[in-house]
């Protein structure tokens, strides 16, 4: 968790990410032992390390040159890869670390030219959401083997962002935007606590080109401002639903009743953000203003932040 989020280099007028209060350890940095680590082996010995062996959704994706995914969302094989990057490195097993560097491999291979990652076509039937589990397994590899990974990931990840600046300034496509079902565009909005924490890792472990960091602050202004899901708008005596009447995708409050959008919502209030590029103003706030204590009780405590 960050004591302090960011400040406002008033000679350059460019914004930086301060450290963490606790930086979190590099995956792989720790080994574990005793019953988690039975847990894990178990976790390689069986299903989880095995799905790419077998299983349609991972072996014979979209994301791969594939025909397969469970939806127009493309998130199967990126859920696999995020998880199953720290699994082969935690436990050191060259089995399934050969297995996520084919992969990345393969999936960076495959970008396109103006940046898209994955196999959704241009155009509006473009979503952002399905890359950034993706992309969230890729810092995690960078993470673990900088040697090896640290630059393409880099790369290609920013790549990416330049190309969803266009799509955000683009009234929003592929974000607020989606030509198909409305609840499937509400999932980088009701989540896009972890499209900024990608961003984020970008500002602390890159060295970039002053433009492309004027590029990732806005990226993080805009997700923001943009989400018509935000968890602070929900967690209010004013909105708040103790009792849900629809609970089905036709009620336009979904977003914020599907199980794993709650879960996530839980730490959105972690995730900070700058507040705005335009002007060192003296107000910051974080990504998620709501009580917390809505949901949990253990997180009801608010923390300091950097004032410009």
């Amino acid at each position: 968790m960050r004591k302090l989020i960011t400040e406002c280099d008033r000679g350059t007028d460019r914004f930086i990410v301060l450290p963490w209060a606790f930086p979190p350890l590099p995956v792989g940095s720790i080994t574990p032992e005793g019953w988690l680590r039975g847990e894990l082996r178990a976790m390689a010995a069986g299903l989880a390390g095995h799905e790419h062996d077998f299983y349609p959704y991972v072996r014979d994706s979209k994301w791969l040159g594939g025909g397969t995914d469970y939806s127009v969302l493309n998130e199967a094989l990126p859920y696999w890869f995020n998880g199953l990057v720290p699994l082969a490195y935690v436990l050191n097993d060259a089995r399934l670390k050969e297995q996520v560097h084919r992969v990345a491999l393969t999936v960076l291979s495959r970008q396109g030219e103006d940046g898209w990652i994955g196999p959704e076509v241009p155009g509006s039937d473009r979503n952002l959401w399905g890359r950034t589990p993706f992309l969230l397994g890729l810092t995690q590899l960078a993470e673990a083997n900088a040697t090896g990974w640290h630059q393409d990931v880099v790369h290609s990840t920013v790549k990416y962002f330049r190309l969803v600046h266009k799509m955000l300034k683009n009234g929003g496509e592929g974000y607020t935007q989606c030509r198909w079902n409305p609840v499937h565009c509400s999932w980088g909005q009701v989540r896009v606590h972890d499209t900024i924490l990608i961003i984020q890792w970008l500002l602390e472990h890159a060295e970039l080109d002053w433009r492309d960091d004027v590029i990732l602050w806005e990226v993080m202004d805009l997700l923001y401002s943009m989400s018509k899901f935000k968890w602070e708008d929900w967690y209010n005596d004013e909105r708040y639903e103790k009792v849900i009447g629809n609970p089905t995708t036709e009620n336009p409050l979904f977003p914020y009743l599907h199980g794993v959008n709650v879960g996530q919502g839980k730490s959105c209030h972690c995730y900070p953000t700058q507040g705005t590029l335009t002007e060192c103003k003296v107000n910051r706030s974080q990504i998620c203003r709501c009580d917390p204590s809505f949901h949990s009780p253990r997180l009801s405590h608010q923390h300091n932040l950097q004032r410009c």
